[in-house]
């Protein structure tokens, strides 16, 4: 097809495409779907055909932590939005916006986006739309440690995408609200969120892993190692039903709480010690929580040396993201949005 033949009605199928990717899991095959349609749009000078399928292409390569890429693409779909005086996508570029910043940490910003494109959506927006700005809000409340905030943004959410029979995003937010659970010591009522959608048959297998995850961690903050243990084997076992791609580096961090909680102290400072030495393969907040661990293991054993390096890599950690967020705000202030963070 020339691309003076590529259509509005052409683009819409990449972005059905691209989205039918992403709930089967492959997050990478949706993010190169949106990324060739993007492209086609601009070459046929499809201008909001172009802008929505950068908003996607943001959502996903964010998720895939390609992080100021993903910033980049959805400054340019503001950008365009601009253009066009379209307020519906300056809200969708907004919203995309606000994930990326959140799932990059800079949780500042993040929520004035977001809040903005929320505000915009609950006075002109359909049931959906809603939901999806709340469920972003609530995951960026989560990883920002508003964990009281984030359990009631997110019973809203998990009881809206259920009303709407949307069940994976249900789950999703299930599991986020889980997570907060978790944070606040509610671990009992965690485990009631998440425990049934593990047997849930309708479920993707690659959603039926998150919660597993999840589950293994209320465990261990309940202190039962061997029932994490028993869910880190069956989440790591290739004959299981909901087995997909496992982080191993998640796995070790889980095997040294386990080793933690027995007592095992060489092994679970073994393991520890593999995960921060792999700091790019890990969730900032884990990572955070794993040095935590680290340290309080440090002083029991007198250790002042390793005690030392891991508050030196925290505060490394705060300096690091603390940057970062002057850099991503720049980014998106260099395309003269400032109404983006208003």
């Amino acid at each position: 097809m020339d691309n003076e033949d590529f259509t509005p009605e052409a683009a819409a199928r990449f972005r059905e495409a691209a989205i039918a990717r992403y709930q089967e899991g492959d997050v990478g095959g949706a993010r190169n779907l949106c990324a060739e349609g993007a492209l086609r749009c601009r070459e046929a000078d499809l201008t909001l055909p172009e802008a929505r399928l950068l908003v996607l292409e943001a959502r996903y390569a964010a998720i895939l932590n390609e992080g100021e890429p993903a910033l980049d693409c959805a400054a340019r779909a503001c950008s365009l939005a601009d253009q066009v005086g379209d307020e519906a996508l300056r809200a969708a570029a907004r919203q995309s916006i606000g994930l990326v910043l959140a799932l990059l940490g800079a949780s500042g910003p993040a929520e004035r986006a977001l809040r903005g494109a929320l505000a915009f959506y609950e006075a002109n927006g359909s049931e959906n739309e809603v939901l999806a700005a709340r469920a972003d809000l609530q995951f960026l409340l989560a990883i920002s440690g508003s964990h009281a905030a984030a359990v009631l943004t997110g019973r809203q959410v998990v009881d809206g995408w259920r009303a709407c029979g949307d069940l994976q995003r249900e789950v999703g937010a299930a599991n986020n609200l889980g997570c907060s659970l978790i944070e606040l010591g509610r671990i009992d009522e965690a485990y009631d969120v998440l425990r049934p959608y593990l047997g849930d048959a309708r479920l993707p297998r690659y959603i039926k892993a998150r919660v597993s995850d999840t589950l293994i961690d209320v465990l261990l903050a309940r202190g039962d190692a061997d029932e994490a243990e028993f869910m880190i084997r069956r989440a790591t076992d290739p004959f299981e039903s909901h087995r997909t791609e496992y982080s191993e580096v998640a796995e070790l961090f889980h095997r040294a709480r386990v080793a933690r909680l027995r007592g095992q102290n060489a092994t679970a400072l073994e393991l520890l010690t593999r995960v921060v030495a792999t700091p790019d393969a890990m969730r900032e907040d884990w990572l955070r929580k794993a040095h935590e661990l680290l340290i309080e293991m440090a002083i029991e054993a007198g250790d002042l040396a390793l005690q030392a390096r891991a508050y030196e890599r925290l505060l490394e950690m705060a300096s690091t993201r603390s940057e970062r967020d002057r850099r991503l705000v720049d980014i998106v202030l260099s395309h003269a949005m400032p109404w983006v963070f208003a």
